[in-house]
């Protein structure tokens, strides 16, 4: 099933602050990507150095990502953070 657009969770303030985005990217055979924004701030915190074969696995791996992130405190330092997080599931293909 193809997506044209992002799917994005609601945006709850407080301690729901994160939202999750699969975004789909350019190449035939791993076409999905996720990305994790800050609502408060209004920017991109991370997102997938890993592209995913399915929309499914792409959003399985970020909501990984989001709850480490939403179970760790938030810093200055986060907005400085790189964008690119080591890979989370990794299959041959």
């Amino acid at each position: 099933m193809a997506y044209q657009s992002a799917l994005l969770l609601s945006p709850t303030r407080g301690a729901s602050r994160f939202r999750l985005a699969i975004k789909p990217r350019s190449g035939p055979t791993r076409p999905y990507a996720w990305e994790i924004y800050d609502d408060e701030r209004d920017e991109l915190l991370r997102q997938s150095a890993q592209r995913f074969r399915t929309f499914e696995e792409s959003w399985a791996a970020g909501s990984i990502a989001l709850e480490k992130m939403r179970a760790r405190p938030l810093t200055l330092a986060d907005s400085a953070a790189p964008l690119h997080q080591p890979h989370l599931h990794s299959r041959p293909g």
